[in-house]
């Protein structure tokens, strides 16, 4: 009997690595994980290398073209001087900063200096201003009443004066119509004496006529000058030919008469 040989399997010892989310089977040539695991998300191991890829694959800057390495760019000029200027590793960085420091709190406290000023000083001078301001207008406005109150007295004292002054000319154009009067009467009694051919009591009534037509000889010129003038000449006529000529001193007083007659008409 011929016994038959068969193949046995080659046995094959399969490689597991540890991984969080348990182990992992790897291959057992290649030490790859299998693709099924690569396709549920799993990451593959990678074998250990001394080297990054990274660091292979990226070549330094200028070498792949033959040039030497560039410098990287410089900051612009301004940061520079600041940074030299503000450095606190420097003696001139840190007094710097320290004067900075003490210029912010000094302009603060000008700032406060000020705010307070004009809360303390400006705020109450402006207020006492304001109602300074109030009196003013307010005094103004009682001297417009003031000066419009004087107006109207003075409108009135005017007023009061114009009568007064017409009050005083109609008494004045009385008096001198009652002197005209006085004068009239005179004449008249100086007419009846010489009707009656009474030659010493025509004299004393021409007498009394002179002496009344004296006294309202102001007045008189005053009204009218013209009739005062041409009434004394006339007096003055009557009584010079009263002794001479009785007949026409009789007549001379009929015109004196009807004169001091218009005129009292006049004063009326």
């Amino acid at each position: 009997m011929t016994e038959t040989l068969e193949p046995k399997p080659e046995e094959t010892t399969e490689k597991t690595e540890q991984t969080p989310e348990g182990e992992l089977p790897v291959q057992p040539e290649t030490g790859e994980a299998p693709a099924d695991a690569a396709a549920e998300g799993e990451a593959p191991i990678q074998p250990e290398t001394s080297e990054s890829p990274a660091a292979e694959e990226a070549p330094v800057l200028g070498e792949a073209e033959g040039g030497t390495p560039t410098e990287p760019p410089k900051p612009p000029l301004f940061r520079r001087v600041m940074g030299f200027l503000f450095n606190p590793e420097t003696r001139l960085g840190r007094g710097m900063r320290a004067a900075v420091r003490i210029a912010g709190v000094t302009v603060g406290l000008l700032a406060l200096g000020f705010l307070a000023a004009v809360l303390l000083l400006w705020r109450p001078s402006q207020q006492s201003l304001e109602r300074t301001q109030a009196q003013l207008t307010d005094t103004q406005a009682q001297l417009s009443q003031a000066q419009e109150q004087a107006a109207s007295l003075e409108t009135q004292l005017t007023a009061a004066r114009a009568d007064r002054d017409q009050a005083q000319s109609l008494a004045a154009r009385g008096q001198t119509r009652a002197q005209v009067l006085k004068v009239l009467y005179a004449v008249t009694t100086a007419r009846m004496a010489l009707e009656r051919r009474d030659g010493q009591m025509a004299h004393k009534s021409l007498e009394d006529a002179q002496a009344q037509l004296n006294e309202s000889l102001p007045s008189l010129q005053a009204l009218s000058p013209a009739d005062a003038e041409r009434i004394a000449s006339r007096l003055d006529l009557a009584r010079s030919e009263l002794p001479r000529d009785p007949a026409t001193a009789a007549t001379d007083l009929e015109i004196l008469d009807r004169w001091l007659l218009e005129l009292e008409a006049a004063l009326q």
